[in-house]
């Protein structure tokens, strides 16, 4: 007896489907911390300086 062509039941389908699954990428990752890249929209710009205090002014 082949499996093939056959259908296969998984009982994880709905809950993906309807938006209730959980992805690794969505588990709270305690003490995790995240960047943004961003990008000067003026080419070969030379930067003059930046404001990190709000930075700085964070926890960890």
């Amino acid at each position: 007896m082949s499996i093939l062509g056959t259908r296969v039941v998984r009982i994880e389908d709905p809950r993906f489907l309807t938006g209730e699954g959980t992805y690794i990428a969505n588990l709270p990752m305690p003490g995790a911390v995240h960047l943004t890249f961003v990008r000067s929209p003026i080419a070969h710009a030379t930067i003059t300086g930046f404001d990190a205090s709000e930075a700085l002014a964070m926890p960890g």
